[in-house]
């Protein structure tokens, strides 16, 4: 008779312990879960942000390398004046792509960093 409680109470004892196993590994696997779409979440950040940081690159080489030539050409002043309007105008049109692709970032930052 105390030989069957005592197996009784062994196997409640294993099924409380595997219980209590399997809702520690049910909460670590939760945790390992958010850190990975947190990670994703930033690597997705990370990438938007060097692709903001290439094109804004690009736009500044375009001026330099307009620049050089200008200078290098010893253009009359009338060409310089006309070139600056046309560079003006051109960096205008640049600076409108600049801020339509930071309000793109922003958007989508938000989309990654505020899941619905």
């Amino acid at each position: 008779m105390l030989l069957l409680q005592v197996k009784k109470l062994k196997d409640s004892l294993v099924r409380d312990l595997l219980l209590l196993g399997q809702f520690e590994l049910d909460g670590l696997r939760r945790d390992f879960n958010e850190i990975n779409r947190e990670v994703a979440r930033v690597k997705i950040l990370s990438f938007l942000v060097q692709y903001a940081y290439f094109c804004f690159v690009q736009v500044l080489l375009c001026i330099h390398v307009l620049h050089f030539l200008l200078v290098k050409a010893g253009a009359d002043a009338s060409e310089v004046i006309k070139s600056t309007d046309k560079n003006t105008q051109l960096t205008a049109k640049k600076e409108v792509e600049v801020r339509e692709v930071k309000s793109r970032l922003y958007s989508s930052l938000i989309m990654f960093l505020d899941p619905v």
